[in-house]
Protein backbone atom coordinates (compact mmCIF):
# COMPACT_ATOMS: atom_id res chain seq x y z
CA UNK A 1 0.00 0.00 0.00
CA UNK A 2 1.18 3.53 -0.65
CA UNK A 3 0.15 7.03 0.37
CA UNK A 4 -1.64 8.72 -2.49
CA UNK A 5 -0.93 12.17 -1.05
CA UNK A 6 2.83 11.54 -1.11
CA UNK A 7 2.63 10.56 -4.78
CA UNK A 8 0.63 13.67 -5.66
CA UNK A 9 3.05 15.87 -3.69
CA UNK A 10 6.04 14.31 -5.48
CA UNK A 11 4.39 14.93 -8.84
CA UNK A 12 3.68 18.55 -7.92
CA UNK A 13 7.32 19.05 -6.87
CA UNK A 14 8.38 18.39 -10.46
CA UNK A 15 5.51 20.41 -11.95
CA UNK A 16 3.19 17.56 -12.90
CA UNK A 17 -0.48 17.05 -12.21
CA UNK A 18 -2.44 13.81 -12.60
CA UNK A 19 -3.42 14.53 -16.20
CA UNK A 20 0.13 15.33 -17.32
CA UNK A 21 1.60 12.36 -15.46
CA UNK A 22 -0.91 9.93 -16.95
CA UNK A 23 -0.30 11.34 -20.41
CA UNK A 24 3.47 10.96 -20.08
CA UNK A 25 2.97 7.39 -18.85
CA UNK A 26 0.72 6.57 -21.80
CA UNK A 27 -2.39 5.80 -19.76
CA UNK A 28 -5.68 7.63 -19.37
CA UNK A 29 -6.32 9.95 -16.46
CA UNK A 30 -9.16 7.70 -15.29
CA UNK A 31 -6.81 4.68 -15.32
CA UNK A 32 -4.29 6.62 -13.24
CA UNK A 33 -6.95 7.56 -10.68
CA UNK A 34 -8.18 3.95 -10.58
CA UNK A 35 -4.66 2.72 -9.90
CA UNK A 36 -4.32 5.21 -7.05
CA UNK A 37 -7.58 3.94 -5.52
CA UNK A 38 -6.59 0.27 -5.72
CA UNK A 39 -3.67 0.48 -3.30
CA UNK A 40 -1.03 1.15 -5.91
CA UNK A 41 -1.95 -1.38 -8.55
CA UNK A 42 0.74 0.01 -10.86
CA UNK A 43 2.62 -2.32 -13.18
CA UNK A 44 6.39 -2.62 -13.07
CA UNK A 45 6.61 -0.66 -16.32
CA UNK A 46 4.44 2.10 -14.88
CA UNK A 47 6.57 2.34 -11.75
CA UNK A 48 9.67 2.65 -13.93
CA UNK A 49 7.99 5.43 -15.89
CA UNK A 50 7.04 7.17 -12.65
CA UNK A 51 10.69 6.84 -11.59
CA UNK A 52 11.75 8.64 -14.75
CA UNK A 53 9.24 11.41 -14.06
CA UNK A 54 9.58 12.02 -10.33
CA UNK A 55 12.76 10.18 -9.37
CA UNK A 56 13.64 6.66 -8.35
CA UNK A 57 14.20 7.43 -4.68
CA UNK A 58 10.81 9.11 -4.37
CA UNK A 59 9.06 6.16 -5.99
CA UNK A 60 10.92 3.78 -3.68
CA UNK A 61 9.88 5.76 -0.60
CA UNK A 62 6.27 6.15 -1.74
CA UNK A 63 5.64 2.57 -2.82
CA UNK A 64 8.08 0.40 -0.90
CA UNK A 65 9.04 2.14 2.35
CA UNK A 66 6.62 0.13 4.48
CA UNK A 67 7.90 -3.16 3.01
CA UNK A 68 11.40 -2.69 4.39
CA UNK A 69 11.84 -3.27 8.08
Amino acid sequence: MFEKNKLIAAMMEVGLNVTATAEKMGISRSSFYRKMKKDGDFSRRELLELSDLIGREKVSRIFFEDMVS
